[in-house]
């Protein structure tokens, strides 16, 4: 009986355990597929989701409303290499595998990729100069939306600015409308529409970055005040444009800065503002009609500041004028700080030139500037550029000289000249040097490299004009003028390099010699 008592009792606990493990995997399983079940609706409801559903609409409609208006551009190119083999093949490794006597072609031709915005219902359509710079025959193939594929004709174009115009032979074409660029601040969202790597309709979001970059273009020899933005632009979308949230043109996406080539979170545009003018200009004269002021310009730094009176570096320096020009005729002088111009305030010498391009060719403007640490101003009536501007005043880069010349010549001693050597110019020197017959001064022929001069920029071959404002014309003037000079004093000195005037401030080093 007690046998028997135990068999039930055991009997009765597997039961039990059984049971608890059966139980125990239900609920298992039972949460397991609990916590993986799909939620029944929205993590957030109707009322919290509200605003980001409007600007989702609003986005959407945007893209909608912009996207037919803008079109791939492609064609072909004719390169040519003005001279010597093409830079592979000067390799040892591609010299023996096709042969010392293999030429590349000097000619040859290459496809390209752009984008852009029509701008008017008949055809007129916006793009970068690049794009279609030395397009063959002048002729691009231009895509839509709808993926018509239609010829355009290349109006014009214009490398200052960056901005060409295309014309293709329709009627009732989707439009952009033009946007305010002077109304543009940081932060404010943007959006780039294009073909990058030729994937059309792209429409990338983003916000302006900062407002007036200036020396992105070849140096910044243009007419330039990029707006920056982080909207991704990748090659393909150049000529493409940059879009307000109101569907406005306020840019042309131009240029990227990448060590890969890629999108990198910096991309430049031309403002809407300019390119309106450009494009007004080309459609109507085929040419950009420019005024000009006939001065050559340059930043102000500390140094020079301090040299003019001006407190800050704001502003653009007149480093020379050309005689009988808008600006001379005006009453400006060399060594004038330009700090206004019409209604803007200028921030720097890039700045005042496309203020200056943005301007009427035969309007008047008023002008203020600082002199000797005054303001004044004067009332400049501009003309339209002349016919030989660039080969006249186009300026040349100056370049740096390593020639042995030379060193028969006098230095100044204890002060911020020290380590400049000059000599009297002559006809031999200035043909060696590139010196206009009509500069005059002391040749510099030697600088030393960590010297004051040398640091700020003074090269062989400048010819010194002025120091501390005065007339240098000869070796004997420059020593008469060094020897009254103090050991910390800041000296101004009027430089002309190869035809090309500035202003150079060399100022005491600041402690100890050697320190950081």
């Amino acid at each position: 009986m007690k046998n028997g008592s135990n068999r039930t009792a055991a009997l009765l606990l597997t039961v039990l355990l059984v049971s608890g493990l059966v139980w125990g995997i239900f609920n298992i399983v039972l949460t397991t597929e609990t916590a993986t079940a799909a939620p029944k609706g929205p993590l957030l409801g109707e009322n919290q989701t509200k605003l980001l559903q409007q600007i989702n609409q609003e986005q959407t409609a945007l893209a909608k409303a912009v996207t037919p208006a803008v079109v791939m551009i492609t064609g072909t190119k004719e390169v040519r290499r003005s001279r010597g083999e093409h830079p592979y093949f000067d390799e040892p490794f591609f010299r023996e595998f096709f042969g010392r006597e293999f030429q590349w072609p000097r000619q040859w031709q290459e496809r390209f990729l752009g984008s852009g915005a029509v701008v008017s219902e008949d055809g007129y359509i916006l793009t970068n100069h690049h794009v279609v710079d030395k397009a063959k025959g002048k002729k691009v193939a231009v895509i839509f939306a709808d993926r018509r594929e239609l010829e355009g004709r290349i109006v014009g174009s214009d490398s200052k600015t960056e901005v060409a115009v295309i014309k293709v032979d329709a009627k009732g074409l989707p439009a952009l409308p033009w946007g305010n660029s002077n109304e543009l601040q940081v932060g404010e969202v943007v959006f780039a529409v294009g073909s990058p790597f030729g994937y059309s309709q792209t429409l990338t979001k983003g916000m302006v970055s900062y407002l007036g970059r200036t020396g992105i273009i070849d140096g910044g020899k243009g007419y330039e005040n990029f707006i920056q933005t982080d909207a991704a632009i990748n090659p393909g979308n150049s000529g493409g444009p940059l879009v307000n949230i109101r569907g406005e043109i306020v840019g042309v996406n131009t240029a990227i800065a990448s060590a890969s080539g890629g999108f990198n979170g910096v991309g430049f545009a031309v403002p809407s503002n300019l390119a309106r003018n450009v494009v007004d200009s080309l459609i109507k004269h085929g040419k950009v009609m420019r005024p000009w002021l006939g001065v050559s310009l340059q930043d102000l730094n500390e140094g020079l500041a301090k040299s003019f009176g001006q407190e800050g570096v704001k502003g653009a320096l007149i480093s020379d004028l050309v005689k009988d020009s808008p600006a001379d005729k005006a009453g400006l002088q060399r060594g004038d700080v330009v700090v206004r111009f019409g209604n803007e305030e200028v921030h720097d010498s890039g700045h005042l030139k496309y203020l200056v391009g943005q301007s009427p060719a035969d309007g008047s403007v008023k002008v203020s500037v600082l002199r000797d640490g005054k303001k004044k101003d004067f009332v400049v009536k501009l003309e339209p550029q002349p016919k030989d501007f660039e080969s006249r005043f186009g300026g040349r880069q100056a370049e740096s000289e390593e020639e042995e010349g030379e060193s028969e010549t006098d230095s100044a001693r204890d002060n911020v000249l020290n380590g400049i050597s000059v000599q009297n110019l002559n006809k031999a020197l200035a043909d060696r040097y590139d010196v206009p017959s009509d500069v005059g001064g002391v040749l510099v022929t030697d600088v030393v490299p960590d010297s004051v001069a040398g640091e700020k920029g003074l090269r062989r071959g400048d010819v010194i004009e002025e120091v501390k404002r005065q007339p240098v014309k000869s070796v004997a003037d420059f020593e008469r003028i060094a020897s009254k000079i103090g050991e910390d004093e800041t000296v101004l000195l009027a430089v002309n390099r190869r035809g090309m005037s500035l202003f150079i401030a060399l100022t005491p080093a600041q402690g100890e010699e050697g320190s950081d």
